[in-house]
C-alpha cells in the first residue's frame, strides 16, 4: 500500500471488547509507542494507564471541556449531548485505557 492508500484508509477503532490488559501487555505497547517519530530524535511522549476507578472523574471533567468547546463552535445541544455520551461511555467501559500525550 502507498503512503496516500494509508492514510486515505486508515481509521480509528473503538469499542473493543475483551479482557484489560495486563501490565506486562501495557508496558509492551509504551515501548513500541515510544518508537514513533519526534521532533529532533526527542522523546517527548507520555503515557497514562487510567484505572477504572478514575476513569468516571476523568470523564467528567473531559466532558466539560469538551461541552465548552462545542458550545463555543454554535454546536447544537442534541449532538452535543449524543456525542458527550458516546464519548463518555467509551472512556468510563474501556478494558484498558491508556492515554497518549505530547510534551
Amino acid at each position: 500500500m502507498d503512503l496516500e492508500g494509508a492514510i486515505r484508509t486508515r481509521r480509528s477503532i473503538r469499542g473493543l471488547d475483551g479482557p484489560p490488559l495486563t501490565s506486562e501487555e501495557v508496558a509492551g505497547l509504551v515501548e513500541l509507542a515510544v518508537l514513533a517519530p519526534a521532533p529532533h530524535h526527542s522523546r517527548p511522549w507520555r503515557f497514562v494507564h487510567v484505572s477504572a476507578a478514575r476513569r468516571k472523574p476523568l470523564a467528567a471533567a473531559m466532558g466539560e471541556a469538551w461541552r465548552a468547546d462545542m458550545q463555543a463552535d454554535g454546536v447544537p445541544e442534541a449532538q452535543q449531548q449524543k456525542a458527550l455520551a458516546r464519548s463518555r461511555r467509551q472512556l468510563v467501559e474501556a478494558p484498558t485505557l491508556l492515554l497518549g500525550c505530547l510534551v
